[in-house]
């Protein structure tokens, strides 16, 4: 993550982040659409027992970017497992969506 050496011809670039954005948000559901041009990423938290849902951010990628997202994440999984063991992910719970 922060402490690795960047690999070679790797370009560095500092990003700054407010103390707001930084302290982060918690999302327990995560939507995910596309076209031809783009995909569109919800990042939602539901609450158990509530009918309504509260989308937080909405991030929009380029197909390639999501491409890259996706090897980073599936990357990300297979170091969190060969550090802290396998993970389990149960079928998550079945939700019919509308946007308001």
């Amino acid at each position: 993550m922060a402490d690795e050496k960047p690999e070679a011809g790797a370009r560095t670039v500092n990003i700054k982040i407010d103390e707001a954005k930084a302290a982060g948000e918690y999302a327990n559901v995560f939507l995910c659409n596309f076209t031809p041009t783009e995909f569109v990423l919800d990042a939602v938290v539901l609450m158990p027992g509530l009918p309504n849902g509260k989308l937080l951010h909405r991030t929009i990628l380029s197909p390639a970017n999501a491409k890259r997202l996706a090897m980073m994440l599936t990357e990300q999984v297979k170091q969190y497992e060969k550090n802290l063991g396998p993970l389990t992910a149960p079928a998550g719970p079945k939700v019919s969506t509308s946007m308001n």
